[in-house]
């Protein structure tokens, strides 16, 4: 989903945007692609190393400083666990 606001967005501190559910899909990675994607039962990696059990982390790309791509889905028990993102500017 892509929203465009025109002003300004507001968030108390009993709520939040929350983007669990809308990145790249188990196993997959930056490109939207399999190719490199975690494997096992390994997390997904986003501007750090994701945990290797049993098989591989994909390779780490961007900054956690900085996010501006989607986060890579895990592999294994619960791949759907992916992360989104939420641009602001």
């Amino acid at each position: 989903m892509r929203l465009t606001v025109a002003g300004e967005v507001l968030v108390d501190a009993s709520s939040k945007i929350d983007v669990s559910g809308r990145g790249y899909l188990g196993n997959y990675t930056l490109g939207n692609t399999t190719t490199g994607g975690a494997t096992g039962t390994s997390g997904g990696s986003y501007g750090g190393l994701g945990c290797s059990d049993g098989g591989s982390a994909n390779a780490v790309y961007g900054d956690h400083r900085d996010p501006n791509e989607l986060g890579s889905g895990g592999a294994g028990i619960r791949p759907e666990l992916e992360l989104g993102a939420v641009w602001c500017g």
